[in-house]
């Protein structure tokens, strides 16, 4: 399966679980270019791509705690924030431009 099949079909799972489709679907492809290291331009370009070994596993993994609504931050361990990068737990609020 592609990596872009993988993210249509995690993309709907997080519709079906309450979230916005359109929030839902950038969720999922983010969460899978983290996982993959690879930029949105990679990403963009690779629609063929077949996942890698291993993959599937953990994408599930991060998808089922966003299911449960857990923050995209938090699952990533980091947010961006005015050209900066702030690791972020769920010790810590997500910086957000509005506060």
């Amino acid at each position: 399966m592609t990596v872009h099949d993988l993210v249509l079909d995690a993309g709907g799972r997080l519709g079906r679980a309450g979230i916005r489709q359109s929030e839902a679907r950038l969720d999922a492809e983010t969460l899978a270019r983290r996982l993959l290291g690879w930029d949105r331009a990679r990403f963009l370009t690779s629609r063929g791509d077949q996942a890698p070994a291993g993959f599937l596993e953990h994408y599930d993994r991060l998808i089922a705690r966003r299911e449960r609504r857990e923050p995209t931050p938090y699952i990533m361990g980091s947010k961006e924030f005015w050209g900066l990068d702030f690791e972020v737990s769920s010790d810590v609020l997500i910086p957000r431009p509005e506060t």
